[in-house]
């Protein structure tokens, strides 16, 4: 039985996918089963990890930060085959973004498109690879775009290619908000895009600027000159300040509306 074990996850490895967790996702009136379970001596049940036949696949930029707190990009690949509902990810020296939190908004992303599409993954696999430079934070504000990349592989559409969306998602598709949209909105319209999907409430953000006065104080010999500066915030409107359209979204069907080519 360990035997078996290994040589599944090896060949997972080795291909450059490996399941995401040891058991299949599982979803209502979904089977249960997989690699991981096997005890076949020549793992008959292990599926394929390597994307075959592909349905559809998904590109779509990641708006991000780096350490910095400068804007950044991440870019996601996202494709559907025929398949038993398992779900696999890059694991590779170019993919450092999953850490535990993108693993868990893959699982909620793929979820959240399933209630909103009402399609059965039971007979689909999805691959999902996320590359960036090393020093991009990883976490959970690509959950809302992954969602949107498998929602579009379900409905068979496509997606704008000058659109981006950052943000959280749940698993009945609830979009939740993010840090540093201001960062994010600059990395966007740098790169050329011409909409900005953000959470609800996250078009208008606290901008700190430093505000400073100068006084003059008579001393012996003459007129010190002193400056005193102090930090402040001010609420502004991301759109207005970066110069890029920005579109508040609350969840995954409103966003899949905005993103989708027409």
């Amino acid at each position: 039985m360990l035997a078996v074990l290994f040589v599944c996850v090896a060949f997972a490895v080795v291909l450059g996918y490996e399941v995401l967790s040891s058991l299949p996702l599982q979803f209502p009136g979904q089977p249960t089963g997989g690699c991981l379970e096997a005890n076949q001596s020549q793992c008959p049940a292990c599926p394929t990890v390597q994307p075959q036949s592909v349905t559809k696949k998904i590109d779509l930029r990641l708006p991000a930060v780096d350490r910095q707190k400068r804007g950044a990009f991440a870019n996601l690949t996202v494709e559907m085959s025929p398949g038993v509902g398992k779900l696999f990810v890059r694991m590779d020296s170019d993919n450092p973004l999953v850490n535990p939190e993108t693993q868990n908004s893959l699982r909620t992303a793929m979820e959240a498109a399933r209630q909103a599409t009402g399609a059965s993954l039971s007979n689909k696999n999805f691959y999902y690879s996320i590359a960036a430079a090393s020093d991009v934070v990883g976490g959970k504000s690509a959950g809302a775009a992954m969602a949107v990349a498998t929602m579009a592989l379900l409905k068979g559409g496509e997606l704008r290619p000058d659109a981006v969306i950052t943000g959280t998602i749940d698993e009945n598709g609830t979009i939740g908000q993010v840090g540093e949209i201001l960062a994010k909105a600059e990395a966007v319209k740098e790169a050329g895009y011409s909409l900005f999907l953000v959470p609800e409430g996250e078009g208008m953000v606290q901008k700190q600027f430093e505000q400073c006065e100068k006084t003059q104080q008579t001393v012996e010999g003459g007129v010190a000159i002193r400056e005193v500066c102090h930090t402040n915030t001010n609420l502004v409107n991301v759109s207005y300040e970066v110069g890029i359209r920005v579109a508040e979204v609350k969840n995954l069907l409103d966003a899949y509306l905005l993103m989708k080519k027409a």
